[in-house]
């Protein structure tokens, strides 16, 4: 069962984080007459931003649930860790591959 979570937050933040980008490439090819819409869409995304955190937050938290009814805390916590810090250096390397690229 917490295979299937984890596979499943991992699914999401692919998704999150791909779709950030998406947006973020957006917002950069306004043109200047656009200032209006631009702030709009920064606000937009800072919006789903904070949304995301709330989700991130709501995640961890049953996936400590999960971890903690299954006695598995330290070692699965250590195992998420690297899984997230693995994720963050991927979006990291997109990020540069992106700005690099455009």
């Amino acid at each position: 069962s917490s295979g299937i979570n984890a596979e499943y937050g991992e699914s999401i933040m692919k998704f999150v984080g791909l779709f950030a980008v998406i947006l973020i490439v957006a917002s950069l090819s306004c043109t200047e007459a656009q200032n209006d819409a631009r702030r709009e869409l920064s606000n937009a995304m800072q919006g789903l931003g904070q949304s995301f955190h709330k989700l991130l937050g709501k995640i961890q938290h049953k996936i400590e649930m999960y971890l903690e009814r299954d006695g598995l805390g330290e070692k699965m916590a250590k195992v998420g860790t690297i899984l997230i810090n693995r994720l963050k250096e991927r979006i990291s390397k997109y990020g540069d591959h992106m700005s690099r690229r455009y």
